[in-house]
């Protein structure tokens, strides 16, 4: 299993350590063929992910400490 299968893997179970695998795999730049492209590139997009969900998550609860208003 390659580190962005498993990082898909882990994803909804335990996104920090997703986005740690993530960030480990754009830290450097992707090679030339077409898999180590297609790799970095679905990282990028499943980072983007992990971070939308979380803001998601952010403002749900900035709702409840408003009191739904």
């Amino acid at each position: 299993m390659g580190r962005l299968e498993e990082a898909q893997e882990i994803q909804k179970k335990d996104p920090a350590k997703a986005e740690a695998i993530y960030k480990e795999m754009i830290s450097k730049p992707p090679g030339m063929n077409d898999a180590e492209l297609r790799d970095y590139e679905l990282a990028l997009v499943a980072l983007g992910g992990i971070y939308r969900d979380a803001r998601l998550v952010l403002e749900i609860r900035m709702v409840g400490l408003r009191g739904g208003r």
